[in-house]
């Protein structure tokens, strides 16, 4: 069972890189009810649901996902991007923050940072 779930989670992968968002958010979610918790699954979850706008969702995996591994830059990038976009701007400087000391060439973590900066002024 577990390598099917993550068939199913690299299939939702490839539908999130191909832009099928709910399809990607369909294939994912039944990897993480077949075998249970994993970063790269929330994380991955957390950006289809990001790219629909669904904010809440979105932030909500990615909590899961730095829960189950704190050291895992994409998903403080997309809890950034999820915070960014409800307004919160300090929290979001944060999680943009601890993406790149996590990961220093991260350049969309990078690029968000100085747009909430800019916000921020």
């Amino acid at each position: 069972m577990p390598r099917h779930a993550h068939a199913m989670h690299l299939l939702g992968v490839l539908c999130l890189q191909s832009g099928r968002f709910p399809e990607a958010i369909e294939l994912i979610s039944q990897a993480l009810a077949s075998h249970g918790p994993q970063p790269a699954f929330h994380s991955n979850l957390a950006a289809a649901y990001l790219e629909l706008g669904r904010l809440i969702e979105a932030a909500a995996h990615c909590r899961t996902a730095l829960r189950l591994q704190p050291d895992h830059p994409d998903a403080h990038h997309n809890l950034g991007v999820a915070l960014r976009g409800q307004g919160q701007l300090e929290a979001a400087e944060a999680e943009f923050r601890e993406a790149l000391r996590l990961k220093p060439n991260y350049l969309d973590a990078r690029c968000n940072l100085g747009a909430v900066l800019h916000q921020l002024g």
